[in-house]
């Protein structure tokens, strides 16, 4: 498994774990650019691997610093929808549920990369009609690439 898809598959996994969201997957614009048929979104966590700067190791590793940025989209009328209830009528559900992919994902880590810590929070209205959000977290991964010199078995004569 690539380090990028280990990444992808571990913060999906986690988030799969929020009862609220009704769609985990790879950013591709699903939401600015529905297409004619798609089921209706209520809420959406869309994951988005930006860049990596790879730093050249000894031997055939290599570290990356990555940056990711989970997008919180929740339409207008998703508490309605999906019948959320907040302890306090002055608490936004929004704000809960942000902090819920906070928790689950600070820390997250895997065998190719070191624990997730979140950066950064801000609003992201880009879409109408959906309240969007963006945590952004960095990691350190690795992988492995092809060694510059392969091992030879000698034979010495004597």
């Amino acid at each position: 498994m690539t380090p990028r898809n280990e990444l992808f598959v571990k913060i999906k996994q986690a988030l799969k774990t929020i009862p609220e969201l009704g769609l985990v997957d790879l950013q591709r614009k699903q939401i600015s650019n529905p297409a004619s048929g798609d089921p209706v979104i209520w809420t959406a966590a869309l994951i988005e691997i930006n860049s990596i700067a790879w730093q050249n190791m000894p031997e055939s590793n290599q570290e990356g610093d990555c940056v990711v940025e989970v997008l919180l989209y929740c339409k207008n009328g998703w508490i309605d929808h999906l019948n959320i209830t907040v302890e306090n009528p002055d608490e936004l559900a929004e704000f809960n549920l942000i902090h819920k992919l906070s928790e689950k994902l600070q820390h997250l880590k895997g065998s190719l990369f070191a624990p997730l810590l979140q950066v950064n929070e801000e609003v992201d209205n880009a879409v109408d009609g959906f309240m969007s959000y963006k945590l952004t977290f960095n990691s350190t991964i690795c992988r492995e690439i092809n060694p510059l010199y392969s091992n030879k078995k000698l034979n010495i004569i004597s």
